[in-house]
């Protein structure tokens, strides 16, 4: 079976992305990213590529945007569900967390958490209306793409280029993400930030968190780690210079339906 891409719907950032000076969505549709144009620290909450790693800021209120599954909690109608749509879903036995439906079946839909990266299959009759207030808030994970590092084939990545990745940032549990600089014009949220990552030990953390600079030299290259673990390689592609000439390459599909079940193994917080 042909590779697959991870299950991505539109998300437009603008009413209308060619007005003169477009609009920011305030519809209940929509809730927005937190889109970083600066350096900042991170944890790794989720992988699914190189293509995909999705990121947790230190200062994340995912803990505050749940609600209490209680016995007078109605779910939806499964009827009225539908690929892109904002619901609550059980995080845990007691608590209700913002989740998106990425892909719908006949016995299952599968949703990602929003504050906490991770991706599970539920039954129809387990989904609840999001209130317009939780929708005001932005979600509070942050999808990543890798910059200047592509799969070997040059097609798709590979069950062994995913877990050396995965080897790469076990390391640490802090990251100082760099985000790449683009002169064209963003206007989907289903573009992720192209990003060079690097893992910082605790005095990386300590200086940080007690420094007035707002950037640091400091940390190991993710990108380089990763190159070290892939023995079939012997070198770097040649550095990308706006984010947009990063191509973003899909999973082999057997590979991403086990990957499905299991994102969400690095340190997920509440």
């Amino acid at each position: 079976m042909a590779p697959v891409s991870p299950q991505r719907p539109i998300s437009p950032i603008y009413n209308d992305s060619n007005a003169k000076v477009p609009q920011y969505r305030t519809d209940e549709d929509k809730i927005h990213r937190i889109r970083c144009l600066v350096p900042y620290s991170a944890r790794v909450v989720s992988v699914v590529s190189p293509s995909e790693i999705w990121l947790q800021h230190p200062n994340h209120i995912s803990g505050k945007l749940t609600e209490t599954l209680s016995p007078d909690s109605k779910p939806l109608d499964a009827r009225m569900l539908k690929k892109g749509m904002y619901v609550m879903a059980q995080l845990n036995k007691v608590d209700l967390a913002r989740a998106r439906i990425l892909d719908i079946n006949n016995s299952n839909v599968y949703i990602r958490f929003i504050d906490h990266g991770v991706t599970t299959n539920v039954k129809p009759n387990a989904l609840y209306h999001m209130s317009l207030t939780l929708r005001t808030y932005p979600w509070q994970t942050v999808p990543v793409c890798l910059v200047d590092v592509v799969p070997f084939n040059k097609e798709f990545w590979s069950e062994n280029e995913v877990k050396a990745l995965e080897v790469a940032l076990k390391d640490y549990d802090m990251f100082w993400i760099r985000p790449q600089m683009t002169q064209k014009k963003i206007i989907d949220d289903g573009f992720y930030t192209r990003v060079t990552m690097f893992g910082l030990l605790p005095e990386d953390i300590n200086e940080i968190q007690n420094s007035f600079f707002s950037d640091f030299n400091l940390g190991f290259s993710i990108s380089e780690k990763y190159y070290a673990l892939i023995s079939s390689r012997v070198c770097f592609p040649l550095p990308i210079v706006d984010a947009f000439e990063q191509d973003t390459y899909p999973v082999k599909h057997e590979f991403y339906e086990r990957l499905r079940y299991r994102v969400g193994d690095f340190h997920i917080s509440s």
